[in-house]
């Protein structure tokens, strides 16, 4: 049998040419195999490989969209916009089913967009904008706003959210990474944790199981381990225009030459 990648990417890559009428901002992948391809304007919604056949076309509005997520069982697709509202789709049918607002933040802000969401296996939405993270319940109702409490919050947006487990999301906020957990009715800041040294951090990729975490800055990469609730920094570096790795029973090691632009993470 032929890798998968050679199967259906030809398939793949005619199917958007002839149907997307503008440059793909994001493209997301559902638990049922869905692929999502998100313009400015629309968010194109495709059969799973190798058909890959264009199922719905869904218009959000006059507002550009600014980030999608699939919900974790599929069966519906948030989207943000430049104006700062998320809206719940169908995947199936393409309806609108809910829109909500990002709250207000402090007087005179102009921070409107949503940067990015992201979806957790209990149903939760995180949204970010500016230096806050919302979390939404399934039917879009708001339920906390999120702020980070370390030294690098007042001069750096959120960015980079991610879901560890189904109840505790993490944000990126310069060199420093926060982490929340959350319910229905309350949530707490865990732990806020730096990169060191300090310099902001670009990438962060997470574990299937959410125990690890890699981040890369802008001169390399610090990876450390995630468990029990609580982080560990371990003897972790960063060298200029270098990745590092490091663990708890092993010296840092260069892992490549040039400077960091994808890292991924793997179910081992």
């Amino acid at each position: 049998m032929a890798p998968v990648a050679q199967s259906w990417q030809p398939e793949l890559k005619r199917s958007w040419s002839s149907t997307c009428s503008a440059p793909v901002t994001s493209i997301a992948l559902s638990s049922k195999g869905k692929v999502a391809v998100s313009t400015a304007s629309s968010v194109y919604l495709f059969d799973p490989p190798p058909s890959l056949e264009l199922k719905k076309e869904i218009t959000a509005g006059a507002a550009t969209i600014t980030a999608t997520a699939f919900t974790s069982k599929g069966t519906d697709v948030v989207s943000g916009g430049a104006d700062g509202f998320l809206k719940w789709w169908q995947v199936e049918t393409g309806e609108e089913m809910c829109i909500t607002q990002f709250p207000e933040r402090e007087e005179g802000s102009s921070e409107l967009a949503v940067q990015e969401v992201a979806c957790s296996t209990a149903g939760f939405v995180a949204a970010v904008s500016g230096r806050y993270l919302c979390v939404f319940g399934a039917g879009g109702e708001h339920l906390h706003t999120l702020s980070a409490e370390g030294k690098a919050a007042d001069s750096h947006h959120l960015q980079l959210v991610n879901w560890l487990d189904d109840c505790t999301v993490t944000a990126v906020s310069g060199h420093e990474v926060s982490v929340w957990s959350v319910s229905q009715e309350q949530y707490k800041e865990v732990v806020v944790f730096a990169a060191i040294p300090q310099v902001n951090i670009t990438l962060l990729a997470a574990s299937p199981n959410g125990r690890f975490l890699a981040a890369a800055c802008e001169n390399g990469m610090v990876s450390w381990p995630f468990a029990a609730g609580r982080r560990v920094l371990l003897a972790a570096a960063c060298c200029s225009q270098h990745v590092q790795h490091a663990s708890g029973r092993a010296t840092p090691q260069q892992l490549v030459g040039p400077p960091v632009q994808h890292i991924a993470s793997s179910r081992a």
